[in-house]
């Protein structure tokens, strides 16, 4: 069975086509990838609203998937936004005009679940311990999770950003500082065997950190 599945985030939208495992092993092929560098987070207004420029990218975004998705013989593709469309007031009301444009909808998650599933992305890859915290960084929201093993303990969410592109040019304005936002979630790892994975979409890109060794993807 082939599946196409997506993720909009604030600075870019990938998807990644595979096909599931014959047999009982699971896992997965990996058959075809798209990275979309919408940059969702610069057409944030005043308001937090997703202006039209950025509705017209999601939706080249979507059309651009399916296509591929169709292409590799997927009739339907997943799709699930995070951050800029999670805080965007006009978030809901812009996903349902993406299904009606492009026959495809970002259905919007919350930023626990998105930890959740960032995590369980990372134990599917990573062999992890008994006892680990995952850091997702990523363009408009930091996650924490904390998990043994495959299994996810607890998530918490902090939204990174609050936009304010009141004037051309200025995209957003930090909601927090950073040591803010680490107070709020180190209490909970304090405990913790720490295994720290780190992605970083806040830079365009997604790396890995775990316990002296490292890698980093585009």
């Amino acid at each position: 069975m082939r599946v196409a599945v997506a993720d909009v985030g604030t600075n870019s939208s990938h998807l990644l086509i595979a096909e599931a495992a014959q047999g009982d092993a699971g896992g997965f092929r990996v058959l075809d990838a798209l990275k979309d560098r919408t940059r969702l987070g610069e057409c944030l207004d005043g308001a937090g609203n997703l202006s039209p420029e950025g509705e017209d990218r999601l939706a080249s975004a979507l059309t651009r998937f399916r296509e591929l998705a169709s292409a590799a013989g997927v009739a339907e593709v997943h799709v699930y936004a995070t951050s800029a469309l999670r805080e965007a007031p006009n978030g809901a009301e812009v996903a349902g005009r993406m299904l009606a444009r492009t026959g495809v909808y970002p259905a919007i998650i919350s930023g626990e679940r998105e930890g959740e599933l960032t995590y369980l992305g990372a134990a599917h890859a990573v062999e992890l311990g008994e006892d680990n915290v995952l850091l997702d960084l990523g363009g408009g929201s930091l996650e924490f999770v904390r998990g043994a093993g495959s299994k996810v303990m607890w998530a918490r969410s902090v939204a990174r950003f609050t936009s304010a592109r009141a004037t051309p040019g200025v995209a957003f304005r930090p909601r927090s500082t950073r040591a803010e936002q680490f107070a709020q979630v180190m209490p909970c790892t304090v405990n913790s065997a720490v295994c720290v994975l780190v992605g970083l979409g806040a830079v365009g890109g997604t790396g890995w950190l775990t316990e002296g060794s490292s890698e980093a993807g585009g």
